[in-house]
């Protein structure tokens, strides 16, 4: 059974962080897409429409490339 604090955070919380592309930039804060829906989230400055990007606790805190998904095979 894990801790109750910690099950209490999560039920709050809910998970800490998701995936998805920022849809618009508005200010300081960023509108992006993620599979459970549209999240507003603290916006970097770094990073434009279109971009993959991950969201914790409200923030967008790292910005993915393409070439992150793309395997390298060294011969």
């Amino acid at each position: 059974m894990p801790h109750p604090l910690l099950e209490l955070r999560s039920l709050l919380v809910g998970d800490a962080s998701s995936s998805g592309r920022i849809l618009s930039v508005s200010g300081s804060t960023a509108r992006v897409a993620t599979p459970r829906g549209v999240v507003e989230a603290a916006w970097d400055g770094v990073s434009v429409s279109g971009d993959r990007v991950t969201v914790r606790d409200g923030r967008v805190v790292k910005a993915q490339t393409e070439s992150d998904d793309t395997p390298v095979f060294y011969m």
